[in-house]
């Protein structure tokens, strides 16, 4: 369960430093071959890995695969699918670093 890898410290971190320009609203592969399971229960999204932007934490939407595009990036799979993209709703410039941590 994820209360479990957290208290194992099980989890999966990665600094991805953004060489090209990632356009909103455009599917974006996660470095290293990383994946993670999408939740889109409601109050739960997200729950699964943690993406940072230059130390800011962001928010998933709601909704299957992010459908609602209320928050910061969409987890581009349904509830319970792997996922190796997602899609952030703003354009992050080159030099930003992108930090996730993948716990399940």
């Amino acid at each position: 369960t994820l209360a479990s890898n957290v208290a194992d410290g099980i989890g999966e971190k990665y600094v991805e430093s953004v060489e090209t320009e990632i356009t909103a609203n455009t599917p974006h592969t996660l470095p290293s071959s990383l994946s993670f399971t999408a939740d889109s229960t409601a109050g739960r999204e997200g729950k699964n890995m943690d993406v940072y932007v230059d130390g800011q934490l962001l928010a998933a939407c709601t909704g299957q695969a992010g459908a609602d595009a209320n928050r910061d990036y969409k987890e581009n799979a349904d509830h319970g699918e792997t996922a190796t993209t997602i899609t952030f709703l703003f354009t992050i410039q080159q030099g930003r670093n992108i930090t996730y941590i993948v716990r399940q």
